[in-house]
C-alpha cells in the first residue's frame, strides 16, 4: 500500500473511529477493512497507535458518561431494578456478602487461596472428628491437634 493510500485510509479510520466511539469492529466494517488490517496498521506506526488509543479512550469516557446518565434517569423514574443495581455496585452496605454456615455463620470477605481451602477442609475434618493428628499433612494443624 502506498503512503498516500495509507494516510487516506488512516483518515477514514480516524473519522469513523470517532463517530463509533472507539469501537474497532464497527469502524472496520464501516471503512471496509478487516480487523487484522486495522491492528497491523497499529503495529506498523507507533504515532498512529497512540492517536487511536486516545480516540478509543475518549470514546470510552463518552460512553461511560452516557451510560451513567441513563442509569441516573432510570433511578429518578423509580426503576427498582436499576436502584438495586446501583446500590449493589456503588454502596458498600448493599454489596453482596458471602456467608457460609458451619454451626453458625462465617463471613468470607476475600477469596480463599488453594492452601487456605485445603487448611479449612482439614480443620473441618478435625472439628467433625474425621481426622486425627496422624492423618493431617499440615504441621500447623498437627500442633493444634496436639494441644487439644
Amino acid at each position: 500500500m502506498e503512503k498516500i493510500e495509507r494516510e487516506q485510509l488512516k483518515e477514514k479510520l480516524r473519522v469513523s473511529l470517532k463517530s463509533n466511539l472507539g469501537n474497532v469492529t464497527a469502524t472496520c466494517k464501516e471503512v471496509g477493512i478487516g480487523r487484522k488490517t486495522f491492528y497491523r496498521l497499529l503495529e506498523e506506526d507507533e504515532e498512529w497507535r497512540k492517536e487511536v488509543e486516545e480516540i478509543r479512550e475518549e470514546g470510552k469516557q463518552t460512553m461511560d458518561d452516557f451510560t451513567e446518565g441513563k442509569l441516573f434517569e432510570l433511578i429518578r423514574e423509580g426503576n427498582v431494578a436499576t436502584i438495586i443495581f446501583y446500590l449493589k455496585t456503588r454502596h458498600p452496605e448493599y454489596k453482596p456478602k458471602m456467608i457460609a454456615e458451619i454451626e453458625g455463620k462465617l463471613k468470607v470477605e476475600k477469596g480463599l487461596t488453594e492452601e487456605d481451602k485445603q487448611l479449612l477442609a482439614e480443620a473441618i475434618k478435625y472439628a467433625t472428628g474425621t481426622i486425627t493428628n496422624k492423618d493431617t499433612s499440615k504441621p500447623e494443624l498437627q500442633e493444634g491437634i496436639s494441644q487439644k
